[in-house]
């Protein structure tokens, strides 16, 4: 499902750490060349601009420098943000990738429990099998490079710009 975001996660992790400033504005460019549709990439943005703007108030020293040198470079896209705010504030690289993707996981459980009949027992109870069984699962993230990346989900695509144009939906995203 994420697999592309977990490798824009690490190579902004990477790149923060270096202090290569210039790759994360190539990063966050790639990302908006490989989301193609309109509403997924202006719902990136968007989350990766909050993400920033609620952090910075946060932190002071050296961190608050270090958000505000992404804020100044207009970074915007979410796994670029969460890739860099995560080196900034010493977590390591796989406790980046785990809570990202439980962060989507639980947000997909949550979206499924508005549209269908899972009330939140149970939604917490799905969070809690998903949470056993990401820490079970071994997961090779550090091999995956950004010649890994792949955009071909033609479904996923179709309905997203499809989304788009409908006249009422259930969820906004």
């Amino acid at each position: 499902m994420k697999y592309s975001d977990v490798i824009f996660i690490k190579e902004a992790y990477y790149a923060t750490c270096n202090n290569m400033w210039e790759k994360l504005s190539y990063l966050d460019q790639y990302y908006s060349a490989f989301k193609i549709e309109d509403e997924l990439t202006a719902a990136s943005i968007k989350t990766g601009r909050s993400l920033l703007y609620g952090v910075i108030p946060l932190y002071s020293g050296e961190a608050v420098v270090a958000l505000n040198k992404l804020k100044a470079l207009k970074i915007s896209h979410y796994p670029v943000i969460y890739g860099a705010i995560t080196s900034i504030l010493d977590l390591s690289l796989e406790e980046a990738i785990y809570t990202y993707l439980y962060s989507s996981l639980s947000n997909l459980v949550y979206v499924s429990s508005r549209i269908i009949p899972l009330g939140q027992t149970e939604a917490q109870r799905v969070l809690a099998v998903i949470r056993e069984d990401m820490t079970d699962q071994e997961f090779d993230y550090e091999s995956l490079t950004l010649d890994d990346i792949s955009t071909f989900s033609p479904g996923l695509q179709l309905a997203s710009m499809k989304h788009e144009t409908l006249f009422s939906r259930l969820c906004m995203s």
